[in-house]
Formats: structure tokens, C-alpha cells, sequence
């Protein structure tokens, strides 16, 4: 997808991800305007019973009104 509406990513202590605000090109991308970048634990790269948690916390992210 060339102009994605989310932007989900891993968070990497010793990897940050840029400001992508900064970053030439995706500053015009619909995700970056409407600030839905999106970063979740480290749950969802590894299949465990944790997986579970990581699914719930993207959840908890893209559709925050189902929790409340």
C-alpha cells in the first residue's frame, strides 16, 4: 500500500524508529498526517503465550473505543 491509513511497528530500544514527520516522503503519507503510527511490543514477533497480549494491545490501539 502506497498510502497506508496505520502504520504498526515493533518497539526496538537499541533501533528507534525515526520522527517519520521528518523523514522526506512520508510526512505526506495519510498515517503520518492523522498520527496513527502505532508502536507495540516485542510480543508480536515471537509465538508464545504472550502473543495473545501482544494481539490485544494493537487492538487496544487501532480501535481504542472498544476497551473503554
Amino acid at each position: 500500500m502506497k498510502d497506508p491509513d496505520v502504520i504498526v511497528s515493533v518497539k526496538q530500544a537499541a533501533n528507534p524508529l525515526p520522527d517519520f514527520r521528518k523523514v522526506a516522503g512520508w510526512q505526506d503519507l495519510r498515517a503520518i498526517k492523522a498520527g496513527k503510527v502505532f508502536l507495540v511490543g516485542e510480543f508480536l514477533q515471537h509465538p508464545s503465550p504472550l502473543f495473545v497480549e501482544g494481539v490485544e494491545e494493537l487492538a487496544r490501539k487501532l480501535h481504542p473505543e472498544r476497551f473503554r
